[in-house]
Order: structure tokens, then sequence, then C-alpha cells
């Protein structure tokens, strides 16, 4: 588990500390649930790409997100949640990613969402399925 990518940070914060702050919230993020990047890691096995094909994104259009956007989600999930917003802090990486090329070639999209990840995560840290869910070594950055 790593606790140092956006979602599973801010829904271990929520379910944990009982809330979360978002720097700025106007920067855009991809999400994929791990389970997808598995199911294209074995689509790629079955069906590899032509010699130079190009490189595809793994992922789903629909699952670029503002972080502004998180803040719905978590509550919707977690009512209990304080959000602060901190418009004035501001993270300036921001980045949309297409992923009509996987869809074309592949039929590619998305069985998980990001609200689904945020499920999974609350569940587990709940049920004690992962245990000190602040410590240190769920954090890579």
């Amino acid at each position: 588990m790593r606790f140092d990518l956006v979602v599973n940070l801010l829904t271990m914060h929520a379910v944990c500390r009982g809330a979360v702050s978002i720097f700025g919230g106007s920067q855009w993020r991809p999400l994929v649930h791990v389970e997808d990047i598995a199911r294209a890691l074995m689509l790629a096995m079955e069906e590899p790409l032509p010699e130079g094909a190009p490189v595809l994104n793994v992922g789903d259009t629909m699952e670029n997100y503002q972080l502004i956007d998180l803040k719905d989600e978590l509550v919707a999930r977690i009512p209990q949640v304080a959000v602060t917003v901190q418009p004035e802090v501001t993270d300036r990486r921001t980045y949309r990613v297409s992923f009509d090329r996987i869809e074309r070639l592949w039929g590619f999209r998305a069985s998980r969402r990001v609200g689904d990840g945020i499920e999974e995560i609350a569940g587990a840290i709940r049920n004690g399925a992962i245990p000190e869910p602040e410590h240190r070594r769920y954090v890579n950055a």
C-alpha cells in the first residue's frame, strides 16, 4: 500500500484523522485503480501491440480529476470527514491525460472509479487489514 498517492493519502487522513486538506484544487490528476493497471498488463501479454506501435497510457479519460473534485468523492463515502480547501497553497503540477489510444486499440475502459478505491481503502483501514496506516513504511516519497 502507498499512502503518498493523492487518493490514498486523502482517504487515510479522512479515516484516521477525520479531516483532510486539499491544497489548491484546480490541478488535474489522471487516476487509475491498481486492478485496472493489472488488467491492462494482462491484456498487453495477450494482445501485444505491433512492433513500433506507440506507447499507451493506461487509464480512462473519465478518470481525470481536479483535486477539488476529490472533496465530493470523499464526503460521499466518508460523510464525517471535514475537508478544508486551501486555494492559496498550490502544487503547480497539473496534468490531464488522454486515454483515447488504449480505448481505440484495445477497447480498454476503466472498470473501477475513484469512489471504488476510496471505499476499499477506508474499509481496509477500518477492519485492520492495513495496520498502522500512518506508518512511514507506506510512503515512498
